[in-house]
């Protein structure tokens, strides 16, 4: 599929803010590692979730702006919601603003994550809908 220089621009940015996104989340998956010895498996398979979202992304997958936008969203459900993890993040990164003493850091790795998941989720479904060419800011 061919598209317009001016569309194009913008594709290339949305696949890239895809990548920061998912980028963002690898690292606070890497920082939760190193802290937490006990999770290193489990990121360590989630963080090729991550990379095949990145590696779909760039080749103009539907499946990898579907993965990356289904898993972030899910994700930051789950750590608003029901472990509030996001929320004690916030708390953490404030007192450490405040105080200059960090309290926890893994919430703030949670943190960290779910902006980055915000980031990726935003810029996947916009993508998304610019392929089905429905109108994102809701203009034809």
């Amino acid at each position: 599929m061919r598209r317009n220089g001016a569309h194009l621009d913008g594709y290339r940015s949305a696949q890239a803010w895809i990548v920061v996104g998912a980028g963002l989340f690898l690292l606070a998956l890497l920082v939760s590692a190193v802290l937490d010895p006990e999770l290193r498996v489990l990121h360590s398979l989630q963080a090729l979730i991550y990379v095949a979202v990145i590696v779909l992304a760039r080749r103009d997958s539907a499946w990898g702006y579907g993965a990356g936008f289904s898993i972030a969203v899910l994700w930051n459900l789950m750590s608003l919601f029901a472990t509030h993890l996001i929320q004690a993040g916030a708390i953490s990164l404030w007192m450490l603003l405040r105080t200059g003493h960090a309290g926890e850091l893994i919430p703030m790795a949670v943190l960290l994550g779910g902006i980055g998941h915000f980031k990726q989720f935003l810029q996947s479904g916009e993508e998304t809908a610019t392929k089905d060419h429905i109108p994102v800011d809701g203009r034809s």
